[in-house]
């Protein structure tokens, strides 16, 4: 439509449910369409969606996710970062897991979520507080270098309050944040980079070390990593798995770690499975790994337990 020598442009959010195969009650169908229809809304409109499973299970994951973290379903998970030169354990990330009704959910089912309504920040500044604890329990018992990632989305980086909110969780566990690495995503850093670097360049006055996570496979360039006050690399895991029978992705990774290096970066790749895939990064100068050889994500005490393990062999 042209109006005052302006154009309009009237677009459509659809969402479709189907009788008799969804169901065989009106109201539920309509209901069912409505869902669909929000979730056309939610991808940005002039869609069509059609209603699944899944946005059903997505809205209780919703409705459910309000009051995690009062009921304390929310917990961390840890899984150790491995020194492939010193060949021990160095450090863990802290991974959030909600137990719902004894069920552990993985953060795919929930973070998501918790990024689009909101929550995601008290989940973050909630993780973070964990990690401080658990860290400090580490210094305190004579691990005085002992490393602890934990992730920070952009939603509570934007926060007018979050670097404060941080000096806060380090000053209540007297922790050194040295030792602290805030892990960033690339998909989420660059939506407002000149302000992100300005947030994270105040997070590293307070000596905490910027990670940034899942490189290799999204949008983020070199270019990016140049601009940004990164400290450490995180490879994904979708680069570093089957490393040993794809000689491209070595050489890929191998690049990756070379220019990373010249920029003053650390690198920790993830995703390794096989004990092959240790002998390549060894090779290719890889700093640290992370993944299923060593450990999965485990609760506190299985932690200590794998610690032990790598201690003694």
């Amino acid at each position: 439509f042209e109006y005052a020598s302006y154009n309009f442009a009237i677009k459509a959010s659809i969402g479709i449910s189907i009788y008799p195969y969804q169901t065989t009650d009106i109201n539920t169908l309509l209901k069912y369409g409505d869902i669909a229809m929000y979730k056309s809304k939610k991808k940005g409109g002039n869609s069509i969606q059609v209603f699944t499973d899944q946005m059903s299970e997505e809205l209780e994951v919703e409705a459910s996710l309000k009051d995690v973290i009062a009921r304390g379903e929310i917990v961390p998970y840890y899984q150790p970062i491995f020194d492939i030169h010193k060949n021990k354990i160095v450090g863990a990330e802290v991974l959030s897991r909600w137990i719902r009704n004894g069920e552990v959910l993985l953060p795919e089912v929930f973070i998501p979520v918790a990024k689009r309504i909101g929550c995601i920040v008290e989940i973050d500044y909630l993780m973070l507080d964990k990690a401080c604890e658990f860290g400090q329990k580490w210094h305190m018992n004579g691990y005085t270098d002992f490393e602890i990632y934990v992730n920070m989305s952009y939603r509570s980086l934007k926060r007018p309050n979050c670097v404060e909110v941080i000096k806060g969780i380090l000053n209540k566990y007297h922790i050194n944040p040295e030792f602290i690495r805030l892990e960033i995503t690339e998909d989420e850093v660059l939506d407002y980079p000149e302000y992100i670097v300005k947030v994270l360049n105040e997070i590293k006055a307070l000596g905490i070390k910027i990670s940034l996570d899942d490189f290799g496979i999204g949008y983020a360039s070199f270019n990016h990593i140049k601009v940004l006050p990164l400290d450490i690399l995180k490879i994904d895991q979708i680069l570093v798995s089957r490393i040993e029978k794809d000689e491209r992705n070595v050489a890929i990774i191998g690049t990756l770690i070379g220019l990373a290096h010249i920029l003053g970066l650390e690198v920790i790749c993830e995703g390794v499975e096989v004990s092959q895939h240790i002998d390549i990064l060894k090779e290719i100068k890889c700093d640290k790994i992370q993944g299923y050889y060593i450990s999965q994500p485990v609760e506190e005490m299985l932690f200590y337990k794998c610690f032990e393990h790598y201690s003694i062999n």
